[in-house]
């Protein structure tokens, strides 16, 4: 949420970042931040067009093209915070075009990184529209750029990305069953998500 020198320091204390907060990590590193990188409690609600609200994703933008120098990639995922500033990110035509091109959803080996969680019924609706994960990710890019969407991508769009209960937003995990059930669907053992503070990790 905002916080570019707590982010720098974690980095350092994870070996990404070197003390001058130069790229060090050996080659082949994988960083995911997983969304949710704007609206730090700091800023006062009814004002939050100036340039500095969106430090930390220009700042991770630069990370990405410094890690791929690096022979490592730096993926930075969507969160409902993103798209809560839809509006305002659409007002700058380089942001736009950052945000527009980040994933809502990802497969990296073993591990799926969402920001809130992938559920059966997200699993449900992409077995129906013969939708991958890019597929998603692809939905989410022509709605941040205006693109013409069609009456079924709109409804889509809503169940797995912008409704309450969708991929960035939902706060009501399924059950272990459940959550079983889409990790063998993708071929996967481990979700990795963010959004909440979570008391149990299973």
């Amino acid at each position: 949420h905002g916080d570019v020198r707590r982010f720098k320091y974690i980095l350092r204390e994870a070996g990404i970042l070197d003390n001058n907060n130069v790229w060090c990590a050996p080659p082949n590193t994988t960083v995911i931040q997983l969304g949710d990188q704007i609206d730090p409690k700091s800023i006062d609600n009814h004002d939050i067009s100036k340039k500095h609200h969106f430090k930390m994703i220009y700042y991770t933008n630069y990370l990405h093209f410094q890690a791929e120098k690096a022979n490592s990639s730096f993926v930075s995922m969507i969160g409902n915070h993103e798209h809560m500033n839809i509006e305002k990110i659409r007002n700058k035509t380089d942001l736009m075009n950052i945000i527009a091109n980040r994933p809502i959803i990802r497969k990296i080996d073993d591990y799926i990184f969402c920001h809130a969680s992938l559920k059966m019924i997200h699993h449900y609706i992409m077995s129906e529209n013969s939708m991958t994960f890019d597929d998603v990710n692809d939905l989410w890019r022509r709605y941040v750029l205006g693109k013409n969407l069609s009456e079924n991508d709109n409804k889509v769009l809503d169940i797995l990305i912008l409704g309450n209960n969708s991929i960035i937003y939902t706060k009501i995990a399924d059950s272990k069953e459940n959550t079983s059930a889409v990790l063998d669907a993708y071929s996967t053992d481990y979700m990795i998500v963010g959004h909440l503070v979570t008391k149990y990790i299973h």
